[in-house]
């Protein structure tokens, strides 16, 4: 369900809070962050917003957002209760929310997310251009940068992951560009 907190891993060791606050806190409908440390002993951060609108907002324009080259991946937490709106009954659900459930797709409980490495991307293309391709795909989560030229895509499960690759194998990166590359996919 999608819910007014986004949950965010992947920061850097000891990371201070200014430093989420400083990618967030400029989005419309920000409220709060805080970080905490997880089981493993890393470091995730959560940010609350208004609405749950406000939040998917936030979770699309930061995409590939990093923090000292460690590139953040955005999803909504889990658990987190939805602030009813004005004028709607507790635990009621917006049509805007439904339909990111039923796009955004779910792995089973256990399931671990499963990685693509994207080959075929021009030098020149930004990590926004190339999630931009992946977006449309349920269980897709964020695009990160390896070295130079190495593109990996996170998906929530292999099966949403391979039902990307299937789709976009051999796909045209600029259909305007003469000799424009072709993405090739495998998983990582």
């Amino acid at each position: 369900m999608a819910t007014n907190s986004l949950f965010i891993r992947g920061l850097p060791p000891k990371c201070p809070l200014s430093e989420v606050e400083a990618i967030f806190s400029s989005c419309s409908g920000y409220i709060a962050a805080r970080i905490r440390e997880d089981r493993t002993k890393s470091f995730v951060a959560f940010c609350d917003f208004e609405n749950p609108e406000a939040a998917s907002r936030a979770m699309d324009a930061r995409l590939g957002a990093r923090i000292h080259d460690f590139p953040l991946s955005i999803d909504f937490a889990k658990g987190a209760q939805k602030r009813p709106r004005e004028g709607e009954a507790p635990g009621s659900e917006s049509p805007f929310s439904q339909r990111w459930e039923e796009s955004r797709g779910q792995g089973g409980p256990h399931e671990r997310p499963a990685v693509l490495e994207v080959a075929g991307v021009p030098v020149d293309a930004s990590i926004r251009e190339v999630s931009h391709i992946f977006r449309p795909f349920p269980g897709f989560i964020c695009v990160y940068l390896r070295g130079t030229d190495l593109h990996l895509a996170e998906f929530r499960s292999a099966a949403q992951a391979g039902v990307a690759m299937q789709a976009l194998e051999n796909y045209l990166f600029d259909k305007h560009t003469p000799g424009s590359s072709r993405l090739n996919l495998r998983f990582a």
